[in-house]
This record gives C-alpha cells, sequence and structure tokens, in this order.
C-alpha cells in the first residue's frame, strides 16, 4: 500500500466499504486500515455486531465509531487491539454506545 497515493487509497477504502454485504456481522479490521479507519466506518453499512481494530489514536476515529454506532444501530461489541492505551474519558464515551473490551488477534476468530 505503500506506493499507492492517498487519495486513490482512500478511494479504494471507500469503494470496499461500500461493497461489503449489508447482512456481515464480524469484521476485523485489525491494524491494517488504521490510518483510515474512520473513512471506513463513515462509508460502512454493513450490520455489524462485532468490530476489532487496533487501536482508537485520534478524535476522527473515535467521532466516526460514535456515528457508526447511531447510524446502524447494530454494533453491540468493538475489541481494540490497544485497549489500555485508550484515554478513560474516551473509553467512558464510547462505552455509552458500544461495550469495549482488550482485543487479540489470537482471539478474535473465537468470539
Amino acid at each position: 500500500m505503500d506506493d499507492i497515493p492517498d487519495e486513490e487509497l482512500k478511494i479504494r477504502i471507500i469503494k470496499f466499504s461500500e461493497i461489503l454485504p449489508l447482512t456481515l456481522q464480524y469484521f476485523c479490521l485489525g491494524h491494517w486500515l488504521r490510518k483510515y479507519v474512520d473513512i471506513w466506518l463513515n462509508h460502512c453499512n454493513a450490520s455489524l455486531k462485532k468490530l476489532s481494530i487496533y487501536e482508537i489514536y485520534n478524535e476522527k476515529i473515535f467521532k466516526a465509531l460514535v456515528e457508526f454506532c447511531i447510524r446502524t444501530k447494530t454494533l453491540n461489541y468493538v475489541g481494540v487491539g490497544r485497549y489500555f492505551n485508550l484515554d478513560d474519558n474516551i473509553k467512558k464515551e464510547l462505552e455509552a454506545y458500544v461495550a469495549l473490551a482488550p482485543s487479540n488477534p489470537i482471539d478474535d476468530f473465537y468470539f
């Protein structure tokens, strides 16, 4: 992905998020979309119940996650790889919309 221009990569992420099945219930983003998680969340309409992401490291991701929860009304659980690095205020605000928990890539196959 390093050789793809940033704008082209954003377009591809938008297209990818838009073609996901609306019935998709679980998705593991891991850290491969780390820089673009907010874009993916803003364009994804899948009725996810569970989501696994690497980290919530900025306000854009936080807001996109809240907006996704409000828009879809289906997300129940978010596993966060760097859960223990999350600011307590962010945890508290997000937990008004969705349950948060530490996530381990190995564990993602079992929930």
